[in-house]
């Protein structure tokens, strides 16, 4: 799966699933939380028991990991109209990849 940065403006960062499809397909509402291995090695839980994952405009992995791994590797900030792009693999179960394109 091809996700993004994202940003709330504010304090929230993570990593959005654009593609309301691979949502339906890779992630299950019941796991309650998934486990993202980042690029450093270190794995983030973001929590995907919540309404605004699901619906159709958002889809945002949201985990303080996350963050600070976006600004450890120079991912933020971003210009606006750029946003970094990363593959999201799914690797078995409620266990994930990322993977810095």
């Amino acid at each position: 799966m091809i996700v993004t940065a994202w940003t709330n403006g504010q304090n929230g960062y993570g990593i959005k699933v654009n593609d309301e499809n691979d949502r339906k397909e890779h992630f299950r509402r019941e796991w309650g939380r998934v486990l993202v291995e980042l690029p450093n090695g270190k794995v983030a839980e973001p929590n995907i028991d919540k309404d605004s994952f699901w619906r159709k405009e958002c889809g945002e992995l949201i985990c303080s990991t996350i963050k600070e791994w976006l600004k450890e590797a120079g991912k933020h900030p971003w210009p606006p109209d750029n946003l970094p792009k990363f593959e999201l693999v799914h690797v078995e179960d409620k266990k994930f990849r990322l993977v810095d394109k």
